[in-house]
């Protein structure tokens, strides 16, 4: 079980969330893996060139459980979620990095890595679970910082 680390945003999410291309509430936000370092230029899923590929990873991520986005401390919101749970399939699974996809608009959110950016190595039927920080979620944003 790991805590993933938030790296950043990617650079259209600003803009996409001021313009109401997500709604972080209801849409579907997935988890989706990565082999190497996401870039923060990509824009959406089709922009991604290391996702993860194998049995037991869906192509496009797994949709995270009792999302939540909301105010949690003053002028702070978080986005929030249980936790992921990867099971490896035949042949395993090695990843490093994360990112969130907002399947409903194929926009992409953020990105961090799994293991302070080691190579998480599952053998078949092994599983590790991604949860979010305990304060931070995902991301909280608000009264000038970004965690």
């Amino acid at each position: 079980m790991a805590t993933p680390t938030f790296l950043g945003f990617y650079n259209g999410f600003p803009d996409q969330l001021g313009d109401e291309q997500h709604d972080l509430e209801i849409d579907t936000i997935n988890l989706m893996l990565h082999t190497a370092a996401p870039t923060a230029s990509w824009v959406a899923d089709a922009d991604v060139t290391n996702e993860l590929s194998g049995t037991g990873y869906t192509t496009g991520g797994e949709a995270l459980d009792n999302v939540t986005f909301g105010t949690t401390d003053t002028n702070k919101a978080t986005l929030d979620s249980d936790g992921e749970v990867i099971t490896a399939g035949a042949g395993g699974l090695t990843f490093s990095h994360w990112s969130l996809i907002n399947a409903t608009s194929d926009k992409l959110i953020c990105y961090g890595t799994c293991d302070s950016g080691s190579n998480i190595v599952l053998a078949e039927s092994e599983s590790f679970t991604l949860n979010p920080d305990a304060t931070n979620g995902w991301f909280r944003i608000g009264a000038g910082t970004i965690a």
